[in-house]
């Protein structure tokens, strides 16, 4: 089992494309399963030392008869007022685990860090980067 952590840097905008109220939800715990992972969200932390960050511990498990690459995914803030935002990672630290090429039916669990705007909050959902459109892992309320 490796632990790789990943800092993430801002970058947001109203998404048009994906509504995490439609499709498939998961929850804490359960596992998503996308084109060629099967990802759970193990546990969220969020801090509010200088801005928000929100942790996420993933578990990406290669379900493919091929070796994989791991992709960041997107995290979506569901707001108050309606409006949903998507929230990318840009690395500042460079990282084994993003990038790399998991061998077939073996399993990773990274950390992975978004920076969330100070005024932000609403619910909080992951959406891995291989996954079908509107599959989302509820990550619980950002307050």
């Amino acid at each position: 089992m490796t632990m790789v952590f990943l800092f993430g840097a801002l970058m947001f905008s109203r998404s048009v494309f994906s509504n995490p109220e439609q499709g498939t939800i998961v929850s804490l715990h359960e596992r998503l399963m996308t084109k060629y992972f099967e990802v759970t969200a193990n546990d969220v932390k969020i801090s509010y030392d200088h801005g928000t960050t929100l942790m996420v511990n993933l578990t990406y498990k290669n379900i493919d008869s091929k070796n994989r690459k791991i992709e960041n995914g997107h995290v979506f803030v569901k707001g108050k007022g309606g409006k949903t935002y998507k929230i990318d990672v840009t690395l500042t630290k460079t990282s084994n685990a993003v990038h790399m090429q998991l061998k077939t039916q073996t399993s990773i669990k990274i950390d992975i860090a978004f920076k969330i705007p100070n005024s932000m909050s609403g619910r909080i959902y992951y959406q891995p980067a291989d996954s079908y459109e509107g599959s989302f892992i509820d990550l619980g309320e950002l307050y």
